[in-house]
């Protein structure tokens, strides 16, 4: 079970409640939006039943970099690696977290994103520092203290996350039933204002394989888990399957609830919809779900992200130190350290969008 909820705890952050909105500016049509979602879902899950078949056969720490070095060699191994902790591991934590502050500034808003409180001109371009960005860079801090603390501290911490999360998300489809409006019209597929289909369906897709990213954290911890030759694949896919159904059934009820002209361009869409649903409380419900799932998707990426770099360590590919295990709380403390420290500096890098396409890309 706690293997199951690393899988979907490290998948279901915050791209389910920010995305869909971003998708409908260039996707406005409900039939091709639910496609969308599971075509990510489809690819994510021969993803992972292609990682399980690869864990079953090394059970060890570091997953996909393992799989890659026995497969081709060192280097493909070292650029994944390097690629992981630069970019689409550490970069995800901080488009997470960004997320994270976003939907905390429901409750306080003046730690809001938009709360300015510097500003560097950088050439042409302009740095801004605001309130929500600290607060994504104080909820990194937070959990990185956490998985420094120890294995039963950081999988603990994912377990309840997860669990109270996925309660929360599944409150969306119930609100749906109980202020239902009819089911959102499904035609025209294509609308006239969509002037080249297949191109807008391929960036819809960007925020789908964000959303989907993290089903292979389980993998990096993989040493850790009991009987991972069995354990190891049933997470995998049951995990994704799970999410997959969650994911499409929350995109029916944000359909159900706010017309195609209401969803584009809307940022916190599962705020919005909770709200044109059952009111302000279900806002607040949504916002506090929001809150508590990418801190537990974050907790997720710390505790596997630090196992991966634990294992490159070991291979000398590296710095040896990240291989160091701590004395009293048994955890690999540098690795933690770094991951839980260059995520927060792309956090102050930049907006959501930008972070989490920064990632898909690479």
């Amino acid at each position: 079970m706690a293997a199951t909820l690393l899988v979907i705890g490290g998948i279901v952050g915050s791209g389910i409640f920010l995305t869909t909105g971003i998708m409908a500016t260039t996707l406005p049509s409900p039939a091709l939006l639910l496609l969308a979602w599971l075509c990510g879902g489809l690819f994510a899950l021969a993803g992972a039943l292609s990682y399980a078949e690869l864990a079953a056969m090394f059970p060890q720490a570091g997953g996909v970099f393992v799989y890659l070095r026995e497969a081709f060699g060192p280097l493909p191994g070292f650029l994944y690696g390097w690629a992981m902790l630069l970019v689409v591991l550490t970069g995800g934590c901080a488009a997470v977290a960004v997320g994270f502050a976003d939907y905390l500034s429901y409750f306080v808003p003046s730690l809001s994103l938009s709360h300015t409180i510097l500003t560097v001109p950088i050439g042409s371009a302009t740095w801004t520092l605001s309130a929500g960005k600290l607060v994504a860079v104080g909820s990194l801090l937070l959990l990185g203290a956490v998985n420094y603390a120890g294995v039963r501290s950081g999988s603990g911490t994912n377990a309840v996350l997860t669990t109270a999360k996925i309660a929360g998300l599944i409150l969306l489809p119930i609100f749906a039933l109980a202020a239902w409006r009819g089911f959102p019209a499904m035609t025209p597929i294509v609308p006239a204002s969509v002037v080249s289909p297949f191109t807008a369906f391929g960036v819809a897709m960007i925020a789908v394989l964000w959303a989907n990213d993290g089903f292979y954290f389980l993998t990096y911890a993989a040493g850790e888990v009991r009987d991972p030759e069995r354990n190891v694949p049933r997470a995998l896919t049951f995990g994704l399957l799970a999410v997959t159904a969650i994911y499409l059934t929350v995109n029916v009820a944000y359909l159900v609830a706010l017309p195609m002209t209401e969803l584009q361009g809307t940022s916190r869409v599962a705020e919005r919809a909770a709200t044109a649903l059952v009111g302000p409380s279900g806002a607040t419900i949504v916002a506090l779900t929001v809150v508590v799932s990418t801190l537990g998707c974050n907790a997720a990426a710390i505790l596997a992200g630090s196992r991966l770099l634990y294992a490159m360590a070991a291979d000398g590919l590296f710095f040896r130190a990240a291989a160091l295990v701590h004395p009293r709380f048994r955890s690999p403390h540098v690795a933690v350290v770094s991951i839980t420290l260059w995520s927060a500096l792309l956090a102050l890098s930049g907006s959501y969008e930008q972070l989490f396409t920064y990632v898909v890309f690479t």
